[in-house]
């Protein structure tokens, strides 16, 4: 049976588990092709090796500089990613050794984890303030936590991936998925490229969770963004709610209601949507969906 290659973990299990984390400067002093059979993702690929200066600690007590990180990537060294791409990946779910270049050194965020997790970073990156935010977070009382992060995801300025972390705290405290929701209620701003993953965390809260339970988180997504809202955000709630969340809502006359208005808002929605690909993707998702509904309606 083929090995299926693992979810990475999220940043909060990355942050909480860590014993150390620190900014650096890496330098690539190996970059070698490897089979399949010797990479993660079973793919043929290259291993590349790189030595890390310390720049800042961020927390914890990181071992004497310099420090020897080995990592791997898919792409070949001539068709690397460059700093320039560091803002289409806004949750840093890609790892440095897509950017590695041999004769070039980058500004990383290093977390102790096994194996490390190694993060390029733009001159002006906020992640590293982001990661202290959701460590100084998961060491505060139970009691009080809830509010501490709420109070810090109430910003404009969050990083996506703090405001990921801390949604992913309010999920681990809240009697339910749903009250989880509830509690972003007051909130003026929900980065859109948070989104997606925070839906993803939902799903795995509602594991094994009954219709109804699934159905008050419909509720209170269509509660934030029935008036319409980012392109992106809402193709991430389209398609979830396609997925994941349909069981909860389908067999709902008012929530299928409420749905299939959401869907009739999502033209003008991505029509004046600056960024094409995401207003390209929440119609496609959008049409897709209404479809299912529609057919499933006329049975």
């Amino acid at each position: 049976m083929a090995r299926k290659t693992r979810r990475p973990p999220s940043w909060l299990g990355l942050v909480r588990d860590a014993h150390f984390a620190f900014t650096g400067l890496a330098r690539v002093v190996s970059d070698v092709p490897v089979a399949a059979s010797e990479t993660s993702f079973r793919g043929p690929g290259f291993r590349v090796a790189a030595e890390v200066t310390l720049e800042t600690k961020l927390f914890g007590s990181p071992p004497g500089p310099p420090q020897l990180l080995t990592g791997e990537t898919r792409r070949p060294p001539e068709g690397r990613l460059s700093l320039a791409e560091l803002p289409d990946d806004p949750l840093h779910e890609r790892d440095y050794w897509d950017y590695a270049r041999q004769g070039t050194s980058l500004r990383v965020l290093v977390i102790d984890a096994e194996p490390a997790a190694v993060k390029a970073l733009a001159d002006d990156d906020a992640l590293p303030a982001a990661v202290i935010a959701i460590r100084e977070w998961t060491g505060l009382p139970a009691e009080s936590r809830a509010q501490t992060v709420i109070a810090g995801l109430d910003r404009p300025d969050v990083h996506p991936v703090a405001f990921v972390a801390g949604f992913e705290l309010l999920l681990e405290s809240a009697e339910s998925a749903a009250l989880a929701w509830e509690q972003l209620k007051r909130l003026g701003h929900v980065p859109a490229a948070a989104v997606g993953a925070m839906l993803r965390a939902t799903t795995d809260r509602l594991a094994g969770s009954s219709p109804g339970a699934i159905g008050e988180v419909v509720s209170r997504l269509l509660d934030r963004w029935s008036g319409g809202g980012d392109s992106q955000a809402m193709a991430a709630v389209v398609t979830w709610l396609d997925g994941a969340g349909s069981p909860g809502w389908e067999s709902d006359p008012a929530l299928r209601a409420r749905v299939l208005a959401l869907l009739d808002g999502t033209t003008a929605a991505a029509g004046g949507a600056p960024d094409g690909r995401w207003a390209a993707q929440l119609r496609q998702q959008a049409a897709l969906l209404r479809s299912r509904i529609t057919g499933a309606a006329g049975r």
